[in-house]
Order: structure tokens, then sequence, then C-alpha cells
């Protein structure tokens, strides 16, 4: 081989592993705090309170006589609301 191509090798490997170095070690030196309040406005919903206090008979009965809208955004304040506890 020649050596301009020998050194080109050379080059790029030394460039990969620098590369891959930095990606490796640069969580240590880099810190990002995330300060963000759980979502309230969930646990506080009106409508999804009034349900969860319901027995189950009360709900399906309220269920009936729901709208689409209405059991779509109560199941996803549920669902909102679990995510964020766990």
């Amino acid at each position: 081989m020649r050596s301009g191509v020998k050194i080109g090798i050379l080059a790029a490997i030394v460039i990969i592993i620098s590369i891959g170095a930095y990606y490796l070690i640069s969580p240590l030196f880099i810190s990002t705090e995330v300060n963000e309040p759980l979502p309230t406005s969930i646990i506080e919903s009106d409508a999804y309170q009034k349900f969860i206090t319901m027995n189950e008979e009360q709900k399906m009965q309220a269920a009936k006589q729901m709208s689409s809208e209405e059991r779509d955004h109560i199941m996803t304040d549920a669902a909102l609301l679990h995510n964020s506890l766990l």
C-alpha cells in the first residue's frame, strides 16, 4: 500500500475513535436539570373527579348517557393521571 493511503486510513480511524470517545464521555460533563411540576389540571378536572367518586353501577349508567367526546375526555384524563404517577 502506498504511504498516502495508509495515512488517510489512519486519520479516518483516529477521527472515528475521537468522535466515539467524545460521544461516550460527554454525558459526564453536561448536566441538564429538568424541574417541571406534575400536571394538576387532570386531577382538578371536575368531570374526572365526579366520575371516579361514582360506584360501578353509576359509572355504567353515566357512560351510557355521555357523548363520545365526554367519554374520550375522561379516558384521556385517567390515562394521563395514570402515566404521570408511574
